[in-house]
């Protein structure tokens, strides 16, 4: 999705069930890598399961560990009114 400027935004969110409020889906994210090409079904198994990530695929990686620094690429975060907003 793209922001007023221009840039690709990414954002995340917890997910809101039919019952409410209170059985929202609290999600919590390692850390988010953008690749160059999808993934195929063992590629994709093999990054959840095993942390096996193929050689060559991540542009950016953002470890979620405290700031908003991309440790493959020059994409940093930028934190605005609460929500981090990472462009690519």
């Amino acid at each position: 999705r793209k922001n007023r400027k221009g840039n690709t935004q990414f954002r995340f969110s917890s997910i809101k069930t039919e019952a409410g409020a209170a059985n929202a889906a609290h999600v919590g994210i390692k850390d988010v890598r953008l690749y160059n090409r999808a993934l195929n079904d063992v590629e994709a198994r093999n990054v959840y399961m095993y942390d096996i990530v193929p050689a060559g695929t991540v542009v950016s990686h953002w470890k979620m560990d405290g700031d908003l620094t991309d440790s493959v690429g020059t994409n940093p975060g930028t934190l605005t009114a609460g929500a981090i907003t990472y462009g690519a």
